[in-house]
């Protein structure tokens, strides 16, 4: 390995940089780097190390990054002292760079042109860094490491990588259609890795940055990766407007809000063409739609798991249990009775239009109610000439009405925080 002094001057690190290239490769480039550097002609030096960028690639992979590293270091120096643009000069040895071959990290060769996937990665990196913020040559170089990262499956980068793509894309003034191939090959790249929060965190930072150019095959393609995760991915904070341009797609998007298993198994014939993964969207449905049945009761029988789910009887109880330990739900199963006593269910989606209804007819129920109580109770009170305690059938009538008040509070609550949240 070898270390970069910033101190250095010119001539030093072309000397070194040239013995280098003359050990590994048995070229001759020492002896004019000298000359140069003696004479101080810095503007031809400089010409001859970025000819001598062609070499990189055919080095081996110790030296390859510390070499061009220090190419980096030397390319840097005289430019300053020249005064002219550091992205020109990059630009010329990126070609070069893109040239390089790589083997996988696991792969052993002894060719000595055989450079790891994780070094080629590494020098863009450093490339990248070295590029003035400003610089569309950014995008290029981004570009390039997506491109090795996506077909060597270097799926650990895309995190990394998605933390400040807002802040490089706009710093560089990077296009519209830059902007969406480059977060698209990210947002792939994390749901690849299972990193889905971090993927629908960042395809809501697109829609921000540029959503009125997103297409609907682009918001087709972010849905059907949601569609494939192993989680459910809570959506309703999302606006899938464009969707509408496939109907069925639209229509599979309510029913994976809604969890209506009734309707997804009609609907699931027209998904063939479609690359999507029935049986794991249908397990999915089915672990969400048992906490939308559970919240509305204390207890359930295995036949209405069954019947609502559609589930064998048999596999009733492994069903639950597989509910009980990622989370959904808690309870206690009683075998011999097969029944399921709910303690606590996790709401996957947001308050549905039916718990609104459901709520508000209620509450108008018992405030007409209570309201013609309430007049009986003055009309007595008004006869007695004093005041009466309520009847006990008012006080709990005003004790449930109190109680459904903060459960819908609760419930819009909870929508608002699970519009911010995935599952």
């Amino acid at each position: 390995m070898f270390t970069i002094v910033s101190e250095r001057f010119a001539g030093e690190c072309a000397v070194e940089y040239a013995a280098i290239l003359d050990s590994e490769l048995k070229t001759e480039y020492k002896s004019g780097f000298e000359t140069l550097a003696e004479q101080e002609n810095k503007q031809e030096l400089l010409a001859k190390v970025l000819e001598s960028s062609r070499e990189l690639a055919k080095l081996s992979d110790k030296v390859f990054e510390p070499t061009f590293n220090l190419l980096l270091h030397l390319i840097d120096i005289l430019r300053s002292e020249l005064d002219v643009s550091l992205e020109q000069q990059l630009s010329a040895i990126l070609p070069e760079i893109q040239k390089v071959v790589v083997v996988p990290d696991d792969v052993l060769s002894k060719d000595r042109s055989s450079i790891r996937v994780s070094s080629l990665v590494s020098v863009f990196s450093n490339l990248f860094n070295f590029v003035p913020p400003q610089s569309q040559l950014r995008v290029q170089v981004l570009k390039d490491i997506l491109s090795i990262v996506s077909k060597h499956s270097l799926l650990n980068v895309a995190g990394p990588l998605a933390q400040h793509l807002k802040v490089w894309l706009t710093d560089c003034n990077a296009s519209s259609e830059d902007i969406k191939s480059i977060y698209m090959q990210v947002i792939d790249l994390l749901f690849k890795d299972q990193n889905d929060a971090q993927a629908v965190t960042l395809f809501k930072e697109l829609i921000q940055l540029g959503g009125s150019s997103l297409s609907s095959s682009e918001y087709s393609q972010f849905f059907i990766h949601t569609l494939n995760s192993t989680v459910y991915i809570n959506l309703d904070s999302i606006d899938f407007e464009p969707l509408q341009q496939d109907p069925v797609l639209y229509n599979l998007l309510s029913i994976y809000k809604d969890s209506n298993l009734e309707d997804f198994a009609t609907l699931s014939k027209d998904l063939s063409s479609y690359n999507i993964n029935i049986d794991n969207l249908t397990n999915k449905l089915k672990l969400v739609a048992v906490t939308r049945i559970a919240s509305k009761k204390n207890h359930l029988s295995y036949a209405e798991i069954s019947d609502e789910l559609h589930i064998a009887l048999d596999q009733v109880e492994e069903f639950l249990i597989k509910c009980i330990k990622s989370g959904l739900i808690a309870g206690r199963l009683d075998q011999d009775k097969e029944q399921f006593y709910i303690h606590k269910v996790s709401k996957l989606n947001s308050t549905s239009k039916e718990d609104w209804e459901f709520i508000s007819s209620r509450l108008a129920g018992w405030t007409s109610q209570i309201a013609k109580l309430q007049t009986v109770i003055e009309s007595v009170q008004s006869r007695r000439g004093k005041r009466v305690p309520p009847p006990q059938v008012l006080q709990k009538f005003y004790q449930q009405k109190q109680e459904l008040k903060e459960q819908k509070e609760l419930l819009q609550q909870e929508r608002e925080k699970e519009a911010q949240q995935i599952m």
